[in-house]
């Protein structure tokens, strides 16, 4: 941040310059070192110069109203945020007032939106901020986090609440460093309520934080877990479209083949499965399958895991899945990282599950551990 945006004393406007002294030495630094680096600025000519030096995301509080802005980010192709800010910093916590302050803030990020596309930018480089804090009362913070999921209809929504003064009336903690639990658990029902991108102080609290409220999503969105025959396992159906399991266990021929007969009858009649993706390297069992009416895609995948396998894999499950009323079970010998990291790689892709950290929780519970770093590579946006 490379000028004061709090409320009041300590906000008065900073020269250009003044900002660029303060900012490029830390964004050329950043970048340099490969982090991603947002510049949190209103003027266009600082944006500029910090784009230059590998700044990569815009932060305005402003929404891109100073003019020429909208035009840049449209000519950089960054990512921005835009912020909703009743007034000024200097003056925007003087007894803000709204009529509705979710119908407001929401028609103003709207109108900011259309009017950003407008100039040239592109709608999926757009995140919105509803400002907490910036022109808005307690009551008006907790009214807005109540409703982020109603501005996540819109574009991934931004909650910055960590630390805030509201926090402090609420809990009695005076200090700000003495409200990261209340910033923890502010993000928690932030995630629940719809905000994909949080900022935060405390960043390994609000990261355990996280993960909680993901593995509750997480456990809403499985839907249901059914168990199958033993000795088979387990099979999990997300979404009630896509399944994954394990393989049929059992030794020896005649084991084998009551197995199989007893398990494709388990899956029609109480899966309610009619199609098999098999990730096994031969064709066992697909005649079976498709002699019981199910249909039947083999993507056996190599290891190490090469791109082209990822690609097969991808849009072997589209094809399955474009069959009308398929429920979709994918299985192989174990559901190891690499199987756990290329279904979740497909439940961002495809939007079966509408974000990477969510889908990374889906596959932990499925998989009862921590993904490892394969797996993890294999999800965008997570693998760290």
């Amino acid at each position: 941040m490379s000028a004061a945006s709090r409320p009041g004393q300590g906000s008065e406007p900073v020269h250009e310059r003044v900002e660029l002294d303060r900012v490029l030495p830390v964004v050329e630094g950043l970048s340099g070192e490969g982090v991603t680096v947002s510049i949190d600025t209103s003027k266009p000519v600082v944006a500029e110069s910090a784009f230059s030096r590998g700044a990569e995301i815009l932060n305005d509080v402003t929404a891109c109203r100073q003019p020429g802005m909208a035009e840049l980010v449209a000519e950089v192709g960054c990512g921005v945020v835009l912020m909703h800010m009743m007034g000024t910093p200097e003056a925007m916590h003087l007894d803000p007032t709204y009529d509705d302050v979710i119908a407001e803030v929401e028609e103003f990020l709207v109108q900011r939106m259309e009017l950003v596309t407008a100039a040239g930018v592109d709608p999926s480089s757009i995140v919105i901020d509803p400002g907490i804090g910036f022109g808005k009362t307690a009551d008006h913070n907790l009214s807005l986090i109540n409703a982020l999921e109603t501005l996540a209809r819109h574009a991934p929504v931004v909650l910055g609440a960590s630390r805030k003064k509201f926090l402090g009336t609420i809990t009695g903690a005076s200090s700000p460093v003495d409200r990261d639990l209340a910033s923890a658990v502010i993000t928690t029902v932030g995630f629940l309520n719809g905000a994909r991108v949080f900022r935060v102080h405390d960043v390994a609290g609000s990261k355990q934080a996280l993960a909680l409220a993901a593995a509750i999503v997480a456990a809403l969105t499985m839907g249901r877990m059914v168990t199958g025959l033993k000795p088979r396992g387990f099979t999990w159906v997300i979404n009630d479209r896509l399944a994954v399991s394990d393989r049929v266990g059992g030794s020896g021929f005649q084991h084998r083949r009551v197995r199989r007969e007893e398990e494709i009858a388990w899956l029609v009649e109480e899966a309610s499965v009619n199609t098999i993706v098999s990730m096994l390297p031969g064709n066992q069992n697909l005649a079976a399958y498709r002699q019981a009416g199910i249909a039947t895609y083999s993507v056996p995948v190599s290891t190490p895991i090469e791109d082209d396998d990822v690609a097969r894999f991808f849009a072997t499950l589209d094809k399955a899945l474009d069959r009308g009323h398929a429920r979709v079970l994918v299985h192989r010998e174990v559901i190891d990282d690499t199987m756990g990291g290329l279904l979740g790689g497909y439940l961002v892709s495809s939007e079966l599950v509408s974000d990477p950290i969510l889908a990374l929780a889906v596959i932990q519970e499925i998989l009862g551990r921590a993904l490892g770093p394969e797996g993890r590579s294999l999800i965008p946006a997570v693998a760290s």
